[in-house]
């Protein structure tokens, strides 16, 4: 098999897998329940979407069987998934003043508007913190006792051009409502307009009132760490220029298969079901290939080379899908070669010439672009990796007072098979 063929196979197995994986790629869609308008309940998969900003609508499906349903506000009063987010209809004053500074009024009052939205529940028990949030800004939103959602108003406001104001009137209501023994006023009085700030004094409110509540911010993800061994298998071509100044001759080497030892770090990032994620891949490579040339008439000689390095891999990774003991990806990225050894060397006759063209030390290696596909069955790692030409260039004068310049382009394929630690 000449590179050509090798990279025309490779090339049509990557985009064979990669339509094979998008073809059956699923959304995440996980146990959960809507209530309709008629107070109705209805357990169901509900796509987790991991939604940044607070959805208009959302889609579910009564079981596997069926196309996806969406759900909205006109026929939705509450949708969840268990243990991981809630998200209730709600009919409210929400203040649509921008918190952006070159945007701020020159007014305290919030401004606002009486809107019907799905309101995310925080924390959930006898009092209760929900919160909405925009591309523009996030408000929050309270209610004691099953009372009226209302909202914790704060706001920021101009002054002067070169001063700030802020209305924290959504203090005085806390003191005014969370009243119990072991919730210091201090606390109340220093709590702040964020997220977690305030997550903390409704988790502190309810267990000093002894009650069961229902923290969704637990399940706020952060990222995750996965370490694994591979063991490889490269397929490797070599296509050079014989590099003399009178006469420049392309070829390729043999094609090796070699085997290759390396470790995958990846980092999950925590959005989007993990579906993104950053994998660094360093492997230890080798490669040997030899190609006879003819000279002139009955006069042969051989081209050899020999490289030991390690490549490091970077690359965006993106899971189409993302199951339990089950995940399917492809990604793409950069990689750079450190060579501990690279010899180039050409001779004719029985013995081989002492002195390689080059060594590390002369050639000029260029970072190239790496394509893969692959999955992921519990804990073992399946990949197949693409690169489709590496540049391998080198400069050195020869004795006998002629300049070499040589040119190769290397390209590798590399199966994977890998344990995942953690």
């Amino acid at each position: 098999m000449n590179t050509k063929s090798m990279l025309r196979n490779s090339v049509f197995s990557l985009c064979f897998m990669i339509i094979t994986f998008t073809s059956f790629a699923q959304s995440d869609y996980a146990p959960g329940y809507v209530i309709f308008n008629d107070g109705s309940k209805q357990d169901c998969l509900i796509k987790d979407s991991e939604w940044k900003y607070n959805p208009a609508s959302f889609k579910y499906k009564p079981d596997e069987r069926y196309n996806p349903i969406t759900g909205n506000l006109d026929n939705v009063q509450e949708f969840g998934i268990p243990g991981k987010f809630k998200y209730q209809r709600a009919s409210i004053d929400l203040d649509v003043s921008s918190d952006e500074i070159e945007a701020l009024s020159y007014s305290k009052l919030p401004e606002y508007k009486y809107s019907t939205v799905f309101l995310k529940v925080n924390i959930e028990g006898k009092a209760t913190l929900y919160s909405y949030r925009t591309g523009k800004y996030l408000r929050f939103f309270f209610n004691s006792d099953n009372g009226e959602i209302q909202p914790l108003v704060y706001k920021k406001y101009k002054v002067t051009n070169s001063t700030l104001g802020e209305n924290i009137q959504f203090r005085q209501q806390l003191l005014n409502t969370l009243q119990c023994e072991s919730l210091k006023k201090s606390t109340l009085e220093n709590v702040t307009y964020a997220e977690r700030s305030l997550e903390k004094v409704f988790q502190k409110y309810n267990a000093c009132n002894g009650v069961t509540y229902t923290d969704y911010s637990e399940s706020r993800k952060s990222g995750e760490f996965h370490l694994s061994v591979l063991a490889n298998a490269n397929l490797t071509g070599l296509k050079v220029n014989r590099g003399f100044q009178t006469q420049n001759t392309t070829t390729e080497l043999d094609n090796t298969i070699t085997p290759s030892l390396g470790v995958e770090l990846e980092y999950a990032v925590p959005f989007n079901n993990y579906r993104w994620a950053i994998n660094f891949r360093p492997s230890l490579n080798f490669y040997k290939g030899k190609r006879t040339m003819e000279e002139s008439q009955n006069l042969y000689g051989d081209l050899n080379a020999e490289f030991t390095y390690i490549e490091w891999v970077i690359a965006l990774k993106y899971y189409f899908m993302r199951k339990e003991k089950f995940q399917l990806y492809a990604m793409a990225g950069g990689s750079m070669d450190s060579y501990l050894k690279a010899d180039v060397s050409y001779y004719s006759g029985p013995e081989p010439n002492p002195n390689p063209w080059f060594s590390k030390e002369n050639l000029e290696i260029i970072s190239s672009l790496n394509f893969a596909v692959g999955f992921n069955y519990r804990d073992f790692l399946f990949s197949i990796m693409i690169r489709p030409k590496k540049a391998i260039n080198g400069n050195n004068e020869i004795p006998r007072d002629f300049l070499l310049n040589w040119e190769g382009e290397k390209t590798m394929t590399t199966f994977s098979v890998g344990y995942r630690f953690f």
